[in-house]
């Protein structure tokens, strides 16, 4: 006889991710909570531009994260998982 196990599902991809325009000198990236309860973290990642990699950034387990640009002018691009 021949079975087949999984694992359990994925969790739902993060929604409602949200990126500050009006700060001065930062970033602040929101996002909802996960209705998923074995969600414990987010991973937060970032690129300069949409097409390049996006590099890990954080790890938090806030449905926020503060960037710390340094100066104004700055646009960034975010991806949370």
């Amino acid at each position: 006889d021949v079975v087949e196990g999984n694992t359990k599902p994925l969790p739902p991809i993060v929604s409602g991710v949200k990126a500050s325009r009006d700060l001065p000198e930062r970033i602040k990236i929101t996002w909802n909570k996960s209705p998923n309860k074995d969600v414990v973290y987010y991973n937060v990642y970032r690129a300069v531009t949409p097409y390049l990699f996006y590099t890990y950034l954080a790890k938090t387990a806030d449905t926020n994260f503060v960037d710390v640009a340094g100066k104004d002018g700055v646009a960034r691009y975010y991806k949370v998982t």
